[in-house]
């Protein structure tokens, strides 16, 4: 008798307990399908999730940022600035999805009590703020600062100065300048909603810092690379500062890991108790 009749008799013999082996093996791999496949979903999610924060890294001079804010705040002068070419470096490094330079000045007017921040951008950073979306409800072109003169209005920046239409004309008589309002942005509860932004050159223009930056936000192809960029961030510029967001992500990264143990620890177990269906099949 051949091996192969001799496995289907001892299988017939006890029909029973052969097709509750079938059964039970066949549920193991559908539980092992479905977990393997809900892990890979959840670690996609979750990535598109870290990725829509935006900013993983902020690169800028050397010294306290909070000062550095404070300063702008009041209309003081920044001692430190970046080199724009700094922003062109980090975007052709390892890792790097989007490097996005931005220049920040303000003009302060303590008799209207109110201080207007100016941020020169490029497109790039509309790329960083995928979440973006202006009042008409479209998401935010590189046409919107195109022209020299362009103004993108975040929400609170429009209602401070009452502009509602595209095309309407905003003087600013501190720079002697006008800008021609390209666009408002939807309310987002954060600072954004209070910034004017005009093009980056236009910026440095206006304000006499050709060349220069305040900042540059960083995106990665792989927030868990945060680390490891801003460690070679470090090691090839000198005189800036890396500003993590490492709480957030350092959360997010555990979590990834931690639901991607247990979905292995669920998965070691379904093939144990499907190891012990078919041998108790063969030792029948």
């Amino acid at each position: 008798m051949s091996l192969t009749r001799l496995a289907i008799k001892s299988l017939l013999l006890r029909p029973a307990r052969t097709l509750l082996t079938i059964v039970s093996v066949a549920a193991s791999v559908a539980v092992l399908f479905s977990l393997l496949s809900f892990n890979s979903g959840y670690q996609e999610g979750l990535q598109k999730q870290m990725q829509q924060m935006g900013v993983h890294l902020m690169v800028v001079p050397i010294g306290c940022p909070y000062e550095a804010a404070s300063l702008v705040l009041e209309g003081g002068e920044i001692e430190n600035y970046l080199n724009e070419s700094v922003a062109e470096e980090i975007a052709g490094m390892e890792g790097v999805a989007i490097a996005a330079p931005s220049l920040m000045h303000a003009i302060v007017r303590p008799e209207d009590g109110r201080t207007d921040i100016y941020l020169g951008v490029d497109e790039k950073h509309l790329e960083l703020k995928n979440w973006w979306r202006l009042n008409d409800g479209e998401k935010p072109g590189p046409g919107l600062l195109s022209e020299d003169d362009a103004v993108l209005l975040g929400w609170d920046a429009a209602l401070i100065e009452k502009r509602e239409a595209i095309g309407e004309r905003i003087w600013v008589p501190e720079i002697e300048s006008e800008f021609s309002v390209t666009g408002i942005l939807e309310p987002t509860g954060t600072q954004d909603d209070g910034f004017f932004y005009v093009p980056l050159r236009t910026a440095q223009e206006q304000f006499g810092l050709e060349g220069k930056i305040t900042a540059v936000q960083v995106r990665l192809t792989d927030p868990s690379m945060a680390a490891e960029v801003a460690d070679a961030l470090d090691a090839r510029f000198a005189g800036v500062e890396i500003i993590r967001m490492e709480e957030l992500l350092g959360s997010m990264t555990a979590l990834m890991d931690s639901a991607r143990a247990l979905i292995f620890a669920i998965v070691a177990v379904v093939i144990a108790i499907s190891g012990v269906g078919v041998l108790n099949t063969m030792l029948m």
